[in-house]
């Protein structure tokens, strides 16, 4: 009886497993999503083993992170950014950078911040607030660069950050400029 018990467990956890894996390698091609939905997948598979709280928070954090990502990403290539998509993915964001304080990932909680603060940024961007949008993209950079300098398995993918992040500062910073010269030309 207590052998079946151990089976059963193992067999939803090694089901999360493969949601994971599926996961990962959909986030090889950026199909943020649909990694999405493999993690939330993986969280309820690992939420019915008694000792799995910890790795189904672990993935529901994964959910949240992707999920902001996909969000932004079709709001990116559609070109256009509604405040309800940006605020939808700010949540998330928090909502990833909570759980990965809870399991205690240490990458996890730096991208979510550095990617919460991004995301700021380009709220603040269709707002017409650039001078706020270029502080949250300045900030956003120090963190993904810390990120990559702390933990060096993440450099790579930090640079792709940090080089967002400086995109974003410019076109801010140049944007905030022309509004600026128009004031004094009036």
């Amino acid at each position: 009886d207590t052998l079946g018990v151990i089976q059963a467990a193992e067999a939803q956890l090694t089901k999360a497993w493969d949601y994971a894996k599926e996961a990962e390698k959909l986030l090889g091609q950026n199909k943020f999503n649909e990694a999405a939905d493999k993690y939330q997948l993986a969280a309820k598979e690992a939420q019915k083993d008694p000792d799995g709280e910890g790795e189904a928070k672990k993935y529901l954090a994964n959910y949240n992170f992707y999920r902001a990502m996909g969000i932004y990403s079709q709001a990116e290539l559609s070109g256009i950014f509604g405040k309800g998509d940006i605020d939808q993915a700010i949540g998330h964001t928090e909502q990833s950078h909570d759980l990965f304080k809870q399991v205690r990932n240490a990458a996890g909680e730096q991208a979510s911040e550095g990617w919460r603060l991004y995301l700021l940024g380009v709220k603040n961007d269709s707002g017409s607030q650039f001078k706020e949008a270029r502080e949250a993209y300045e900030k956003a950079r120090r963190v993904f660069i810390d990120l990559g300098e702390s933990m060096p398995e993440t450099r790579e993918t930090a640079h792709q950050f940090v080089t967002l992040a400086e995109r974003g500062a410019i076109f801010s910073a140049t944007m905030d400029l022309m509004r600026n010269v128009e004031e004094y030309e009036k």
